[in-house]
C-alpha cells in the first residue's frame, strides 16, 4: 500500500561559485517545475565564497522566492560545500534531501520520476548514460563507478553523479560516517547508500550541454584533488564494513523506536 506521504518535503542543495550570471535562469528553472507540480520544497542555496555578484543575486531572489534561503560559506572546495549543505539540509524540516549542481547540465524535469517513486526507495541516483561533456570525461566517470563499485563490493552505476534523493534520516546517520573533510562526499554516500538503504535505484536522467558558466578547476588543482580523494578511498575501504554495520545497527533501533512509539 501507498504511504500517506503526500505532504513530504524536499531541501534542495545546490552550491554555487562566481555564477552571478546563471544563479537566477537555474534557480528560476527549479522552482518553476517544482511549484508547477505542486511539491513542497525548500533550495538551499550554497553561497560558496564567491568574489562576483552571485551573494547580491542570490539576496536578492530571497526576497522574491520565500522557499530559497541562502547560506553563506566560506570557499573550501566543492566537496566541503556539500557537506555543510547537507548538515545544514538535515537540520531541516524536509523529509528527503537532493542534491544538484549549478550548470543545469540535468533539468528539473528529470527530478519528478525520482519524487514519484520515493514511495518506494529510500535513496535514488541518476547515471549519465551519455555524458554532454566530452570522451574523457565520460570514459573517466564510467572507469571511477566500476573500480570503485568493485573494490567496495556495491554496483553503482554513475557513483559521484551530482543529481540524488535521499531520504533525511538516513542521510543524518550516513553523513556520520563518511571522512568530516572529504573532497568527494557523494562517493562516501554513493557507496554507504547502496548497502543500506531500504530500496536503492538508478535512474537513467538525460546529460545536455552545460546550459550555465561553471566555475572549473585548474590542472595543478584537479591532481592534487584527485590524489587525495585517492587516498581518502583507500583508507575508507579498510573501514568501510564496520561503517555499514553501525548504519545499520542505528537504523534498527530508530525503527524499534518508532515501532514502540506507535503500539503504545
Amino acid at each position: 500500500m501507498k504511504p500517506n506521504n503526500e505532504n513530504d518535503k524536499v531541501c534542495l542543495v545546490i552550491p554555487f561559485h562566481n555564477e552571478a550570471k546563471s544563479v537566477a535562469p537555474l534557480l528560476q528553472e527549479w522552482i518553476n517545475t517544482l511549484s508547477f507540480h505542486k511539491i513542497n520544497f525548500t533550495i538551499l542555496a550554497l553561497n560558496s565564497g564567491s568574489t562576483d555578484d552571485t551573494r547580491g543575486v542570490l539576496r536578492t531572489l530571497t526576497e522574491t522566492y520565500p522557499q530559497l534561503l541562502l547560506r553563506d560559506i566560506e570557499d573550501h572546495g566543492h566537496g566541503k560545500a556539500l557537506m555543510e549543505g547537507y548538515r545544514d539540509a538535515i537540520q531541516s524540516d524536509a523529509d528527503w534531501v537532493f542534491q544538484c549542481d549549478s550548470d543545469g547540465q540535468i533539468r528539473p524535469l528529470e527530478f519528478l520520476k525520482f519524487w514519484d517513486n520515493r514511495h518506494i526507495y529510500e535513496t535514488q541516483i541518476g547515471y549519465r548514460a551519455q555524458r554532454a561533456d566530452g570522451l574523457f570525461s565520460s570514459l573517466f566517470s564510467k572507469f571511477n563507478s566500476k573500480i570503485l563499485s568493485k573494490m567496495f563490493g556495491t554496483y553503482v552505476l554513475d557513483i559521484n553523479i551530482p543529481y540524488r534523493l535521499i531520504k533525511r534520516d538516513l542521510l543524518s546517520i550516513i553523513i556520520n560516517e563518511i571522512p568530516p573533510t572529504t573532497f568527494f562526499p557523494n562517493i562516501f554516500i554513493s557507496l554507504l547508500a547502496a548497502k543500506t538503504s531500504n530500496g536503492f535505484s538508478q535512474s537513467p536522467v538525460v546529460h545536455r550541454v552545460r546550459q550555465f558558466q561553471h566555475t572549473l578547476k585548474t590542472s595543478h588543482s584537479m591532481l592534487f584533488t584527485s590524489i587525495e580523494a585517492l587516498l581518502e578511498i583507500i583508507s575508507f575501504r579498510f573501514v568501510f564494513s564496520s561503517r555499514v554495520n553501525d548504519i545499520t545497527s542505528i537504523k534498527s533501533r530508530n525503527e524499534e523506536k518508532i515501532r514502540k512509539a506507535i503500539s503504545k
